[in-house]
């Protein structure tokens, strides 16, 4: 500046000009909700804004699995029949934004399967299969399965495809099983193959048996909850059918030659 007597001295200042600093993620979940039969699983995907780094999954409020940059969660095929939370939070430089949340059901599949006639076939060295006892009865002339009482029973068949050890278990159920192993074709004159109760020490209890499969022989399966006194147990079964096939030795032909 100046005036009459001439120009002053020169005055600065510094303007510094930043860019806005990117805001905190912004999540929603797809589904928002969803149902599965138990056995089966569900993929929920992050849907986030300002670019995201890092995503949190949680299932019932517990981590599931470590931080990533995954943005996709796909749920066990083990959890328990009802309803599940599964939660995201993102994060990028600013820090971690909301947490988005969905609900996910686990239904039982409906059984058909409750009396002996209506028996369920299966087929195959290899088989999975999920199901229920919710509901289920006992039918007059039944056996107990492995000396339990039971009183929830539900039936399936199986023909071995091969001969062989075939290993039968109710790993994955939710409930205290007992599993039975027969063949005949009435309930009421079945022949017992295998039984058990309790196979691991630990709940829920699930059942286990291990037997000598013959090719083209029809099985009959039924699985049944403990009676404590009160009713038998009842939940989601998941019942595993694996067989072993034998391998058939190979005998080389030994020639001895005799010399006078």
């Amino acid at each position: 500046a100046s005036n009459a007597s001439g120009a002053g001295n020169l005055a600065s200042a510094t303007l510094t000009v930043t860019a806005a600093p990117t805001p905190v993620p912004s999540c929603s979940i797809a589904p928002s909700s969803a149902s599965v039969t138990f056995g089966t699983g569900q993929v929920f995907t992050a849907n986030c804004t300002n670019s995201p780094t890092n995503y949190q999954w949680f299932l019932d409020g517990t981590p599931a699995g470590a931080n990533g940059s995954i943005n996709t969660y796909g749920s066990g095929t083990g959890l328990a029949v009802g309803a599940h939370t599964v939660s995201v939070t993102a994060s990028n430089a600013s820090g971690a934004g909301n947490l988005a949340s969905a609900t996910l059901t686990v239904t039982v599949a409906t059984y058909t399967n409750d009396n002996f006639v209506n028996r369920v076939a299966l087929s195959g060295a290899a088989v999975t299969i999920t199901g229920s006892t919710i509901g289920a009865t006992k039918e007059a002339g039944e056996p107990n399965h492995a000396g339990d009482t039971g009183g929830k029973s539900v039936w399936w068949t199986w023909t071995a495809p091969s001969t062989g050890q075939v290993s039968i278990d109710t790993s994955g159920s939710d409930f205290d099983t007992l599993l039975g192993v027969y063949t005949g074709s009435s309930v009421a004159n079945l022949i017992n193959i295998a039984s058990n109760d309790d196979a691991v020490s630990t709940p829920p209890f699930t059942s286990a048996v291990t037997f000598a499969a013959i090719m083209g022989t029809t099985y009959q399966i039924a699985i049944d909850g403990v009676n404590s006194g009160s009713g038998a147990a009842s939940g989601a079964v998941s019942l595993q059918i694996t067989q072993l096939v034998n391998k058939k030795s190979i005998v080389a032909p030994l020639m001895l030659l005799l010399l006078d």
